[in-house]
């Protein structure tokens, strides 16, 4: 009791909440990415159900008894010795019986008594067990939405990009990949001016604009540091990236996050840098240095725009 009393406040403590739309990008992460059902767990009935249909068949209680042991290994000695117990009794007990005219019936009663004995014995070893066994999936689950999540903006983060580049250029080996990274402008003014949980609340705002658009395109929105995010575009030529970077612009300024810290702009902005390149560059990171330095081309030019190939497009 100690111990699931321990684990179920270690998972408490694990958890982090995300909304219900970025939870919808993980999931799909962990499902094509990692390979791993993030919302599957088990029920503490649902290993007892099964095991009741074992006594539709005709096998007798004691062998019964004996199955259970071989496919469910229970976690406790006594457990194993109260079963064994059953086992004897089911076999011993009515042999040492007087003989009496109703024997008959009593063996059958007593069979019948061994039987609602033993699997309610066994119902509280399969409930105890799979207890356990949801407890270290809620942990499990727990560790890998901090390992691939960012929780304050509820994006994915730099490790599920890196996975998500390698997962794309060696099991997906698409002939072209595109990049879009983008970075809010002028945001360490916005900190000063407004204080970091202001700033903290204007990016994930922001993300939450961009995952929109990318959910229709079942496509993924990285954290890549500070206020740069990142979006990989498996299959995707250079023209149709830029003409999803300007849409991811304009889901940027649909958010209108007042600002007046800064003379001549009245909203939060964002530059997009876009490029393309092989699988092999995606692997290596150096395709995002590409998309980097086109980002570098909006801030020279005005910010609060798209750049791709060195040419600004507003």
């Amino acid at each position: 009791m100690k111990e699931n009393g321990n684990r179920t406040y270690l998972t408490q403590g694990l958890s982090c909440w995300i909304s219900d739309i970025a939870f919808s990008r993980f999931r799909s992460f962990c499902n094509h990415v990692l390979g791993v059902r993030i919302d599957e767990l088990p029920s503490e009935q649902s290993i007892f159900m099964v095991s009741c249909n074992f006594h539709g068949i005709g096998l007798s209680i004691s062998m019964c008894y004996l199955f259970v042991i071989m496919i469910a290994p229970t976690y406790k000695t006594l457990d194993t010795v109260i079963i064994c117990v059953l086992i004897v009794l089911s076999w011993w007990l009515p042999s040492r019986l007087p003989y009496a005219e109703n024997y008959d019936l009593f063996k059958h009663f007593l069979l019948r008594f061994s039987i609602v004995v033993g699997f309610i014995a066994i119902r509280s070893i399969f409930l105890r067990q799979s207890r356990n066994e949801r407890s270290i999936k809620e942990m499990t689950h727990s560790f890998i939405k901090l390992a691939y999540n960012d929780v304050m903006t509820g994006t994915l983060n730099r490790k599920a990009m890196e996975t998500y580049c390698a997962f794309t250029a060696e099991k997906l080996a698409p002939e072209t990949v595109s990049v879009i990274i983008y970075d809010v402008d002028d945001f360490k003014s916005y900190n000063d001016h407004y204080s970091h949980i202001k700033g903290d609340e204007a990016l994930r705002l922001i993300a939450e604009s961009v995952v929109r658009i990318l959910l229709r395109m079942d496509r993924y929105l990285f954290r890549f540091g500070g206020e740069e995010f990142v979006v990989i575009l498996p299959g995707i030529a250079e023209d149709e990236a830029r003409r999803v970077a300007i849409e991811l612009l304009g889901a940027v300024r649909a958010v209108a996050i007042p600002r007046d810290d800064l003379p001549g702009r009245s909203i939060i902005t964002a530059s997009f840098g876009v490029a393309s390149a092989s699988s092999r560059e995606l692997n290596d990171l150096s395709v995002i240095a590409k998309a980097d330095r086109q980002l570098y081309v909006c801030k020279k030019d005005g910010k609060d725009c798209v750049a791709a190939g060195n040419i600004i497009y507003r």
